[in-house]
């Protein structure tokens, strides 16, 4: 039974392992054995407090006694069988009887009042462990006790009823920083540090999907775009794209197939930059292109960030498929992929007004306030969701002229 009997008890917490992967109790501590697909790993028993002295029923009461609370207690009778019963804080703690319901527990470990009440001696009474509400059995007979034990390297120190697989995994596996992080730095060379973190943010937090962010978050960020030239240095090997230089990071940042549509991204930056920056922040350089880091050492803010990586998407599409099929360099139209650029751009704006719509309805139904702040402070300086969708009106302009969008009615606005 979950009670156990009173015994001689054990003094250290049982492995949560198979029979035959059990390990000798060494020091109180035991080490258990986990067995995932890469291997068996090993992951400690540890102390949950430094105080693990057995604390007496009747302590507990004193502090719950202002509380008005009830407390499952274990009851150890003079033949050493385990009842459980339910005793109110506010008996007084001097009397040498204490009334107790009786109660069962439930399949779950749950005590259910029987509505049976008993005097109970107070030196029979016990404290119990619980496992996640569930009752164990009296604290001294109950191994491990998850009040008193965790295991090594869980985030949190969570006591052992709290733990949960992602726990046991994070503690189990060692930190290791993406190998491309040294690499770009190496490549790079700039006098300020990377802003990696703004990078990540602008991945986890932006506007953007996975399917318009993973071309570029893949092939570029972890540095897993094939190009024919990296292999070797003894001799040229064309580019696909432009079929004049070697084909390499080198080059293809800087390829004069693509060089077109870059210029045209740094102007359009440029001209809807924020209110708050002036100047030309945007320069054609290999760090802007490769991982978006402007002139002033920041990451591009998630409106940019998002035309950016739309941009290396449809690049890496055109250039994968002309490595594939053969295509020459003179079939590789820019002007087709630079409008496919804002058309995807078009696209995931109106997706976003569309759910900043939907949150409205649902906080106005229920009469509480909206406000707009956070979606436009996303999609700026790209657009302005208020009712209505209002282009930057560069960004307008562009879209007109690629006949994506109709110009709006001046008599409309």
């Amino acid at each position: 039974t979950p009670l156990g009997k009173r015994g001689e008890g054990i003094t250290a917490p049982i492995e949560a392992t198979p029979q035959k992967n059990m390990r000798k109790i060494q020091g109180g501590i035991t080490k258990t054995i986990t067995d995932y697909n890469n291997g068996t790993q090993k992951i400690k028993f540890i102390p949950h407090k430094a105080d693990m002295m057995y604390v007496d029923v009747t302590e507990e009461a004193k502090e719950e006694k202002k509380k008005g609370k009830y407390i499952t207690i274990a009851i150890e009778t003079e033949e050493g069988d385990i009842e459980i019963g339910i005793m109110r804080a506010e008996n007084d703690i001097g009397d040498e009887e204490i009334e107790v319901h009786m109660a069962e527990l439930s399949p779950r470990g749950f005590p259910i009042t029987t509505g049976e009440t008993r005097k109970i001696d107070r030196t029979e009474i016990r404290k119990v462990a619980t496992w996640k509400g569930g009752i164990m059995g009296p604290v001294e007979y109950s191994y491990p006790n998850p009040k008193e034990w965790t295991l090594e390297n869980i985030p949190g120190r969570k006591q052992l009823d709290q733990i949960t697989v992602k726990d046991i995994t994070l503690a189990l596996k060692t930190h290791k920083e993406p190998g491309c992080k040294a690499s770009w730095e190496k490549r790079l060379k700039l006098e300020t540090e990377i802003p990696w973190r703004e990078i990540g943010r602008n991945i986890a937090h932006g506007i953007g999907t996975k399917k318009d962010t993973g071309s570029w978050f893949k092939n570029i960020l972890h540095r897993a775009m094939y190009l024919k030239g990296i292999t070797t240095t003894t001799r040229t090997i064309r580019c696909t794209s432009c079929g004049r230089s070697h084909e390499d990071w080198n080059h293809f940042w800087k390829c004069p197939k693509y060089k077109p549509i870059w210029e045209k991204l740094i102007n359009l930056m440029n001209e809807t930059e924020i209110a708050e920056e002036s100047g030309k922040t945007h320069d054609y350089t290999q760090e802007w292109v490769y991982l978006g880091i402007r002139k002033d050492g920041k990451a591009l803010n998630r409106g940019h960030a998002l035309m950016h990586m739309l941009t290396w998407k449809y690049i890496i599409i055109a250039h994968t498929e002309a490595s594939i099929e053969g295509i020459p360099p003179k079939h590789i139209k820019t002007d087709t992929i630079w409008k496919q650029i804002m058309s995807r751009l078009i696209t995931r704006i109106h997706a976003i007004q569309h759910k900043t719509e939907r949150a409205k309805i649902k906080r106005e139904a229920k009469q509480e306030g909206f406000s707009s702040y956070n979606t436009n402070k996303k999609v700026e300086p790209l657009a302005q969701i208020s009712g209505t969708l209002d282009w930057h009106p560069k960004i307008e302009e562009e879209l007109i002229r690629l006949n994506l969008v109709k110009p709006a009615n001046p008599e409309n606005k």
